[in-house]
């Protein structure tokens, strides 16, 4: 992504290496910047904090033994990475826009010859296309020239395919289970059971089969009970009237 820093100007460029600079007690390094890209940094459990950032106005900054104030947020955003859960990308979030990038020039991949080639591929591109200021220029005009009069930013956001499987896999583990359970394990779990009750502990048990990571959250049946009674009120299925 250094290219982006030689397009909008060094000064107005920082590749953010660490989470706590965006939102540590200190963090200042946005201040003026017009392009952030957040590079291989997992943001995942702290994304709430994070993407008000996106579309705020003004943004906090605190220098050591500063007080803290703010200023204008002038900054777009790019969270860049080869994980699949950099960020979380909850339902019908509104912020961010998701793409895969494709996998035809990843140098890691492919034969030893095409691996080859690929990383001859990079190696010219990042050490000699991008020092031609005549090529960067090109690239800056043909941007420059794409159409984006009459987008909508909130409501023309594109809701792509990686999109929807981040969102997927941002489900909390019950709501996994349940499908898990409809569409998988009712059949044989419900076998020899019919016409008869099935216990809370039943299911706890099979959710922890399908869950085994509960162990680590000390994650009991009283607190499967709850979040499951919590998850289907939520969806407007359950009620206690």
């Amino acid at each position: 992504m250094e290219i982006h820093g030689q397009l909008v100007g060094k000064s107005l460029y920082w590749e953010c290496e660490e989470e706590d600079d965006l939102i540590g007690k200190y963090a200042s390094s946005a201040e003026g910047k017009r392009f952030i890209n957040v590079d291989e940094i997992n943001v995942y459990q702290n994304f709430k904090k994070i993407r008000r950032l996106i579309d705020a106005p003004l943004t906090r900054v605190r220098r050591l033994y500063t007080e803290p104030y703010a200023v204008k947020n002038i900054a777009m955003y790019a969270f860049t990475s080869n994980e699949t859960n950099q960020i979380k990308a909850e339902k019908n979030a509104r912020r961010p826009v998701i793409f895969q990038s494709s996998t035809a020039l990843n140098p890691t991949r492919g034969s030893a010859e095409e691996k080859l080639e690929r990383r001859a591929f990079w190696k010219y591109g990042v050490e000699v296309y991008t020092k031609d200021e005549r090529n960067l220029r090109a690239i800056y005009l043909y941007l420059m020239k794409r159409n984006i009069e009459g987008i909508d930013w909130v409501n023309d956001r594109p809701r792509t395919e990686a999109h929807i499987e981040m969102e997927m896999s941002a489900l909390p583990p019950e709501l996994k289970f349940l499908e898990h359970y409809i569409t998988r394990a009712y059949p044989d779990f419900i076998e020899g059971r019919r016409g008869k009750d099935i216990s809370g502990k039943d299911f706890f048990k099979l959710f922890q089969k399908f869950y085994p990571a509960h162990a680590k959250y000390d994650y009991d049946l009283q607190k499967f009970g709850l979040n499951m009674r919590k998850l289907l009120r939520n969806e407007g299925v359950y009620s206690d009237a």
